[in-house]
């Protein structure tokens, strides 16, 4: 079904099929549910939070064979507690991950999280995922370095929501590779739009009003680093 939605080429595979609950524990607290963990407050407390599934769920065998020997596996941007670092939970795909030797790329968040990653910056989500992943197994992280428009970054910052940074000079000494680049959407949103009841089109431009990745401008730079 994810697949006629998205009217994707490829196939979409469960990464488990088995029912589990996603928890996790902050400080003293333990919260549990995926939605409630989305509503708490985790960039106050002193240490990481720890993330753990009940029951045990395993990897799903289609997502196994996808994983092992694929020649690129890429982690693409998302809430970090509640969607990537949940995948990583699940039994056998941290040993999927180390035993493929595919090249692991990062795509990197354009924007924090404020009640999450305030302040993180492009090398702390690395860390996290490879905390949860258990090894240094991420080869290449693209991150954006291209600036939203100030009222973009206006309309963010009442939120309490701001641009995940990237120090260059923290970058270079990981043991990835980490390539900065333009992989922020800028241009104008064009629709189609009825101009007549003959069925004539017209193009209506609308202003960008989201902080978006230029999927385009990813899909590029992975074939280049895949070639």
């Amino acid at each position: 079904m994810a697949s006629d939605v998205l009217k994707l080429s490829g196939r979409v595979l469960p990464i488990t099929t088995d029912n589990c609950r996603l928890y996790m524990k902050t400080g003293e607290r333990v919260v549990a549910g995926e939605s409630a963990i989305a509503e708490a407050v985790i960039a106050e407390s002193a240490q990481r939070p720890t993330l753990w599934i009940e029951p045990p769920a395993r990897l799903s065998e289609s997502a196994r064979e996808a994983i092992e020997p694929a020649d690129m596996i890429v982690i693409a941007p998302g809430n970090l507690y509640c969607a990537l670092v949940p995948s990583l939970l699940v039994d056998g795909v941290s040993e999927a991950l180390q035993r493929s030797s595919a090249q692991v790329v990062y795509v990197a968040n354009l924007v924090n999280k404020p009640q999450h990653t305030a302040e993180f910056s492009v090398a702390d989500y690395v860390d996290e995922l490879e905390r949860y992943i258990g090894a240094p197994r991420i080869d290449t992280v693209l991150y954006n370095t291209d600036e939203p428009s100030p009222d973009l970054l206006e309309r963010y910052a009442l939120d309490g929501e701001y641009p995940v940074t990237a120090d260059e000079a923290v970058l270079k000494q990981q043991h990835y590779q980490a390539i900065g680049g333009a992989f922020m959407k800028k241009d104008d949103i064009v629709v189609d739009e009825d101009e007549s009841s003959d069925d004539a089109k017209q193009d209506v431009r609308l202003k960008r009003s989201y902080i978006r990745h230029d999927g385009t401008a990813i899909a590029e730079k992975i074939q280049k680093i895949l070639t």
